[in-house]
């Protein structure tokens, strides 16, 4: 390693540190395949980490502001996930929450689904990314609404289906996953779909029907 890249490495370790990250120097057995000592992914880690203490606190103060003990603890595990960083061999490794609502232990979750799909995504000529959303909701509202979306969404893929098995039309075929947003100033959810579909036509064929079904959906209730 240069003396620039260790001025540089240092210089990222200070602002983990900052972000109450320490390096821990002490005999420890790590598990799994860790990642790269680089400048490049400790300044990474330390923005990640930064953004996901400032989210923890405000759910922190909101969770307290609603006498709910359990979701305080929750985000406090949050605040403090990856703590603690070990270095072996040129690798880091570090401890995590693996709490839903944390930022970091998210992006571990999403590289790990995004591995194990990128060998059938490669075999598509044409992928295209698409999200399916609804209007914001309240808390009281969030478990129906997003029950809802997973029964229009069954709704669509089976008409699909069955249309395809008759010789009619094309099967649905793509990666979906299901997040959800919040506004902290309006204190409202936005649950929505993300799908990375096999083409175009299977992307602008659901977009439409979503609209569709959901509008008459709404419009009844």
């Amino acid at each position: 390693m240069t003396k620039r890249e260790k001025k540089n490495l240092g210089g990222s370790i200070i602002t983990l540190g900052q972000n109450g990250t320490t390096l821990n120097h002490k005999c420890e057995i790590v598990t799994g395949k860790g990642s790269n000592l680089t400048t490049s992914n400790l300044k990474l880690r330390a923005k990640r980490k930064q953004a996901n203490q400032n989210i923890a606190l405000n759910l922190v103060d909101l969770a307290k502001a609603k006498g709910d003990s359990y979701k305080q603890k929750l985000n406090w595990n949050i605040y403090y996930c990856q703590n603690t960083i070990t270095t072996s061999n040129g690798r880091l490794y570090s401890k995590y929450c693996k709490n839903r609502n944390c930022e970091i232990c998210q992006n571990i979750r999403r590289a790990e689904i995004i591995n194990k799909y990128i060998p059938i995504i490669k075999t598509w000529t044409q992928p295209h990314l698409i999200t399916l959303t609804i209007k914001s909701c309240e808390e009281h509202e969030l478990k129906g609404r997003i029950q809802e979306m997973f029964d229009i969404f069954k709704r669509i893929k089976d008409k699909h289906r069955k249309r395809s098995l008759r010789g009619k039309g094309f099967e649905l075929i793509g990666v979906k996953s299901l997040e959800c947003g919040f506004d902290l100033n309006r204190e409202r959810y936005n649950p929505h779909f993300h799908l990375m579909v096999e083409n175009k036509q299977i992307g602008d064929s659901l977009i439409s029907e979503w609209l569709e079904i959901w509008t008459l959906s709404t419009s009844t209730t």
